[in-house]
């Protein structure tokens, strides 16, 4: 605590505001000063030098050293002048003075100690001296004036400012704070007065009065004094009556003095901590309260320390006791128990991180589970593709068509399987924007059209009703669950029945989306378990297609955007899946402008193209041979892991790269870092060609840098298209 007195508070922040404003304004004054001494001397030494120079003129031209040594001592004679430098146009010094005791060799061109001033020596404008010499050009320099200043002068003149300015400053500080010091010590003479009688009425005199000398702000402060100690006499508080509150409350609470010492508690206290009263109260707070303690309003976590050496994790709050309060100042510090609300977030803490492992953990094998699926598929649906490009038998082409058609059913499978954890684990990012139902809807139907015609069925559409509905969804995950729900109508269908589309709107401000069939129907019992993964209802065995997992993709999708799916089945007359949305208002029609057709693609340049293709799968490596045997002006280099293929990239610097992900000695990202850092291959396009298709693979190395992104197994069509796209772009960069 500041034991120090107003008076010298006062004065102490009176001595230091005038002392900063006066050292800031006699810096300022001194600044100033020091800057026009130093602007006197150059003007001075400019127009000196110019003299000189003005002299010199003549006496360079004809080259008289004689005259031009006169013209130096002259200038020497001048006051403060150290030295003169004449020089010819050849910078050869002609003429070198200076003062005694001054060094002239090495003197830099600008120093602390001196100021140097140098111009050129002008040729006369007109012509020549004598009529034989040869005519100068106008204002040719001949040669240079160079003339020293000493600075002492100026600086013995500062130096003498500021001694005079300090004397003044001090003078006055001392002069003002004497007045001051007699000023204050005249206001503050009744509050001595003052002081006493509050040192009477903490003894107890509640029956004093303090005079009031004056009606000023210290005889106001003196008039409220007294009217206090009148209300504190006229009021009484029982002391059983204020420990009876305090032992009532229920949660802890502990009123301490000013220094920390326990002055008293309730019992809820004592139970809480396991001491008697006797033990707690007139010790110091602070073995009980582990952490120092300060003014908290609200509550805060804080531990408490039992007798027994245990800690109770608490929450904590502390007020300050005033006057008012029938009390010497303290404090009262309340508290309340959360040991089992700590055990159970430690509990759900626990959970949460075991959830995430298992989270992690799933994600993980999904990866690896999808790459070690893919690489396998990439060499069964790759050699089929190019076999199916050659000329079969009918039989073998069959043959083909069958292998095909099971790779790409298997393909399917681990595609939902993907999508489906990846929205489960919010890795599969939506854009939900207004949607057109109907837009949607006719999407939906132009493509399951054709399977419904193949079998018979009609479908139909009751939404030319509703055009201005919209509701908020993803767009492309709208139509992928609106197909999947029209496609199994159509596959679990009768031959020659029918498909009906509807909507209507529902209370809460929702559309209900129906799609109806005229099949089997579905058991009552068996209802629960079409949205189970890889739950097919023995479909499999009435020969339809299907993964199991459509039904269970589309209700991830459905609650993804904030809605909420179901069915309704009737044995032997048919079944009614439905979707509810929320409606929300038609978007504003934008203009959209015309573009212009894409430009037909530049003819192959007759030179082969070099692809270096990183993989360590030897199936892979030959698939992709074969492949690019179908584009003869191609040259393909291999390499089996990212080192290799680093090196290779480095040596052959070819035209694409394709790169796998799951390398040996360096994974496949780490290779796209490598080669993007590397200025001889950061301009090689870069092809990612892999088996992982794992949820933001595609993003994170398209943002490294790739060029495309291709999962295996791959489409032959598409990888041709991306290399004649890349190859062709890369081309025209060249061209240009």
């Amino acid at each position: 605590m500041n034991k120090q007195s107003l008076l010298t508070r006062v004065l102490a922040s009176n001595l230091l505001l005038m002392g900063a404003l006066v050292v800031l304004l006699t810096g300022g004054f001194l600044w100033l000063q020091l800057r026009a001494s130093q602007r006197q001397l150059e003007l001075r030494a400019e127009v000196l030098v110019s003299f000189v120079a003005a002299q010199s003129e003549y006496a360079i031209l004809v080259g008289s050293e004689t005259e031009l040594e006169r013209i130096g001592r002259q200038a020497l004679s001048v006051e403060d002048v150290l030295f003169v430098v004449l020089s010819d146009t050849a910078h050869q010094s002609v003429v070198r003075l200076h003062r005694p005791g001054f060094r002239l060799e090495g003197a830099p061109a600008g120093s602390a100690d001196f100021l140097s001033v140098e111009r050129p020596v002008l040729a006369p404008r007109e012509s020549a001296v004598m009529e034989w010499e040869p005519k100068k050009p106008p204002t040719a320099p001949l040669g240079s004036v160079r003339l020293g200043f000493s600075m002492e002068k100026q600086r013995t003149l500062f130096r003498q400012t500021v001694g005079y300015a300090v004397a003044v400053v001090a003078a006055s500080l001392i002069l003002i704070l004497a007045c001051q010091s007699f000023q204050l010590r005249r206001l503050l003479q009744p509050l001595q007065g003052l002081m006493d009688f509050v040192r009477q009425v903490g003894e107890g005199r509640l029956h004093r009065k303090a005079p009031v000398a004056r009606l000023d702000e210290v005889g106001q402060l003196t008039v409220a004094f007294n009217e206090m100690v009148d209300k504190l006499g006229s009021t009484t508080v029982s002391k059983n009556y204020f420990n009876n509150i305090i032992r009532s409350i229920g949660e802890s609470l502990i009123v301490v003095d000013p220094d920390g010492t326990i002055r008293t508690a309730n019992q809820a206290t004592f139970a809480m901590l396991g001491y008697e009263e006797q033990e707690l109260v007139g010790q110091p707070v602070s073995p009980t309260l582990v952490d120092p303690y300060s003014l908290e309003p609200t509550a805060i976590e804080r531990v408490y320390r039992r007798k027994d050496g245990q800690s109770i994790p608490v929450l904590f709050s502390a007020s300050a006791l005033s006057p008012d309060d029938g009390a010497a100042a303290g404090f009262v510090l309340l508290a309340h128990d959360i040991t089992e609300r700590k055990r159970a977030e430690e509990e759900l803490r626990l959970a949460k991180q075991e959830a995430e492992r298992a989270n992690r953990a799933k994600t993980e094998f999904l990866s690896r589970t999808s790459h070690e699926l893919r690489t396998p598929l990439n060499a069964i649906l790759g050699f089929g593709q190019l076999l199916e490009i050659a000329e079969l038998a009918p039989l073998d082409r069959e043959s083909v068509d069958q292998i095909l058609r099971a790779g790409r059913h298997l393909l399917r499978l681990i595609n939902d399987v993907l999508d489906i954890a990846g929205i489960e684990t919010g890795r599969r990012t939506l854009s939900p924007e207004p949607v057109s139902i109907v837009e949607a809807a006719e999407e939906a139907l132009g493509l399951v059209q054709p399977l419904a015609t193949g079998r018979g069925i009609h479908v139909f559409s009751g939404l030319a009703a509703d055009e201005n509905r919209y509701v908020y969804a993803d767009a492309q995950r709208l139509q992928q669950v609106l197909l999947n729900l029209l496609s199994n109508a159509v596959k679990f269908n009768r031959d020659h029945g029918a498909v009906i589309l509807t909507c209507e709107e529902r209370d809460g401000n929702l559309l209900r989306i129906r799609v109806t069939d005229t099949g089997p129907g579905i058991a009552a019992e068996d209802l629960h378990k079409l949205f189970v993964p890889f739950e097919r209802l023995q479909a499999e065995q009435a020969g339809i297609e299907g993964t199991g997992l459509g039904l269970a993709h589309s209700r991830s999708l459905v609650r993804a955007m904030g809605g909420s799916i179901g069915v309704e089945s009737v044995v032997g007359q048919g079944s009614t899946f439905w979707l509810e949305l929320a409606i929300v208002a038609a978007p504003l029609l934008r203009f959209e402008p015309g573009t212009a057709a894409a430009p037909p693609p530049a003819p192959r340049d007759p030179a082969a193209y070099t692809v270096l293709y990183i993989e360590d799968n030897p199936s892979n490596r030959q698939l992709l041979e074969r492949i690019l045997a179908l584009r003869p002006d191609i040259h393909l280099l291999t390499a089996t892991d990212g080192p290799a293929g680093l090196a290779l990239a480095r040596e052959s610097r070819p035209d694409l790269i394709l790169l796998d992900l799951h390398l040996p000695g360096m994974p496949g990202d780490a290779v796209l870092r490598e080669l993007r850092a590397d200025p001889a291959t950061a301009g090689i396009p870069v092809v990612v060609l892999t088996a992982d298709a794992s949820p933001g693979r595609e993003s994170r190395l398209l943002a490294l840098g790739a060029q495309s992104f291709l999962t295996k197994p791959v489409d032959i069509a598409q990888l041709l298209q991306v290399l004649d796209q890349v190859l062709l772009g890369e081309l025209a960069g060249h061209e240009k």
